[in-house]
C-alpha cells in the first residue's frame, strides 16, 4: 500500500488432536516485527492461550502505516506457534508438546 494505510491480520491457533481420546493443548504464540526502515520488534505481541481438540483459537487486529521513512518497503511479521502443553499432560499417555509452526506476512509499503 501507499503510506498511509492500515491492514488486518488475522490469526488461528489449532489443535490438530480431534480424535479419540480428546486432548486440549496449550499453545503459544508470539509475533516479530522487522520494519523496512531496519527497526525490529521481537517479540512485539505474545500470549498462549488453551485450544480444546479439533477446535482453534482465532483472533485479528489492525496495523496501521504512517507516512514515515522506517515503514517503507517489506515489513516482515513473523508468528510462531509451539504447543507448550505443560507436564503431566505432555507425558505418556497424552501426546508430547512441542510442535511449532511458523508463518511469515510481509506488507509492502511505499512512499506516496
Amino acid at each position: 500500500g501507499t503510506v498511509p494505510f492500515s491492514v488486518n491480520h488475522r490469526v488461528t491457533l489449532t489443535n490438530l488432536l480431534s480424535g479419540t481420546p480428546h486432548y486440549a493443548r496449550r499453545i503459544a504464540g508470539r509475533i516479530g516485527v522487522f520494519l523496512g526502515g531496519g527497526s525490529s520488534f521481537n517479540p512485539w505481541r505474545t500470549g498462549f492461550t488453551n485450544v480444546q481438540p479439533g477446535s482453534f483459537y482465532f483472533i485479528q487486529f489492525p496495523v496501521t502505516f504512517p507516512a514515515a521513512p522506517s515503514v517503507l518497503g517489506n515489513n516482515t511479521f513473523i508468528l510462531d506457534a509451539m504447543d507448550v502443553t505443560p507436564t503431566p499432560y505432555n507425558q505418556p499417555p497424552y501426546p508430547p508438546s512441542g510442535m511449532t509452526c511458523q508463518k511469515v506476512n510481509v506488507v509492502l509499503a511505499n512512499a506516496p
